[in-house]
């Protein structure tokens, strides 16, 4: 049954298929308890505990990720239908056109005519009164039907061209459309493979850091750094270091990996008592200080830290700008501030996680 730990009340929903979230430490800040209390039960609650609930958070996430894709993949066949009913509107459309201009082209011929009447009429009398050969007014009769033929070919021809042309417009956009479609459905599965090699690297595809065994899922892509999580672990690398590999690989690889050992909570504790919740990144250059604060965000997710500070100054606000970006791009970070004026204001920098 889902619950919403913000209001501390229970929402009355069922959710199948996925683990129940005790929210136990959360409900305790919010009901008030000592923090004092609360770190010490988490520290007794132990890694494995710690393991537990971040492994139900991402399934959350994972949930929440494909939801949004599948909502996405649904607006996008709403746009291709809108896009079909567009185009289908528009031969409507077209065809409606080509009748009316048909219709003013008759009406543009008969006044041609009725004009080339006109004509004929003067040129007779013209050749009458000049007494003119029979043989005379046969060639200006002729001349006369000779230009009015040419006339209204000379229309039709611009008319058919013109509704041709949109026509075979409409025709391109739908071959290209549909070819489009079937692309993917006729290509070859080891094309289909290679395709997928070149393809850059998104979030939720599977990776494993090359010439090392472990393996990974991608949770966001920013420019020239990638987020993956390995395992209970979240670490930020370059493009070059990882090699995309199958989902059956993936899980083959999970599977087989080993479980955690007894011990691992005492080294938990240890690491939970030793952590600082605050670095200094003042007069590092922009790439070391991301490392840095690259590992000490995994470290404090690690421990289960509710929030950190990083102090990297005013300044020109180019470091903090960069910093901010990449935690941006980090899952499981619930907001992102500035630190009270009394405490340091815009020079030390807040994260709170999930």
């Amino acid at each position: 049954m889902l619950f919403d730990v913000q209001k501390i009340q229970p929402l009355f929903r069922l959710e199948t298929g996925t683990p129940g979230n005790s929210f136990a430490f959360e409900l305790a800040r919010k009901m008030g308890l000592p923090e004092e209390v609360v770190k010490l039960a988490e520290s007794k609650a132990g890694d494995q505990y710690v393991n537990i609930e971040r492994n139900l958070r991402d399934i959350a996430r994972n949930k929440r990720y494909w939801e949004e894709k599948r909502s996405r993949i649904r607006q996008t066949d709403k746009h291709l239908e809108d896009i079909t009913a567009k185009y289908e509107g528009e031969l409507t459309e077209i065809q409606s056109l080509r009748k009316q201009i048909i219709k003013e082209a008759k009406e543009e011929a008969k006044r041609l005519l009725d004009e080339a009447n006109k004509r004929i009429e003067r040129t007779i009398h013209e050749i009458k009164e000049a007494q003119a050969e029979k043989e005379r007014t046969k060639a200006a009769r002729g001349q006369v039907e000779e230009m009015k033929k040419a006339l209204q070919d000379e229309a039709q021809a611009a008319i058919d061209k013109k509704i041709e042309r949109k026509i075979e417009q409409l025709k391109q956009r739908q071959e290209r459309r549909a070819q489009r479609k079937n692309e993917k459905s006729a290509m070859p599965p080891a094309a289909l493979a290679k395709k997928e090699e070149e393809r850059p690297l998104a979030v939720g595809d599977k990776v494993r850091m090359k010439g090392q065994d472990g393996v990974g899922e991608v949770l966001s892509v920013a420019a020239k750094r990638i987020n993956v999580a390995f395992g209970s672990i979240i670490t930020s690398v370059t493009p070059d270091r990882l090699e995309r590999i199958s989902a059956n690989e993936f899980r083959k690889v999970v599977r087989s990996a080993p479980a955690v050992k007894p011990g691992a909570s005492v080294n938990l504790m240890e690491r939970k008592l030793h952590f600082k919740q605050s670095i200094d990144v003042r007069g590092q250059r922009v790439e070391e200080a991301i490392d840095n604060i690259n590992r000490f965000i995994d470290e404090a997710m690690m421990v289960g830290c509710a929030e950190v500070k990083i102090l990297h100054g005013k300044g020109t606000g180019a470091l903090k700008e960069e910093i901010r970006k990449i935690l941006r791009t980090i899952g499981g970070i619930r907001s992102i501030a500035d630190e009270h004026v009394e405490f340091g204001g815009a020079g030390i920098t807040v994260v709170k996680f999930d």
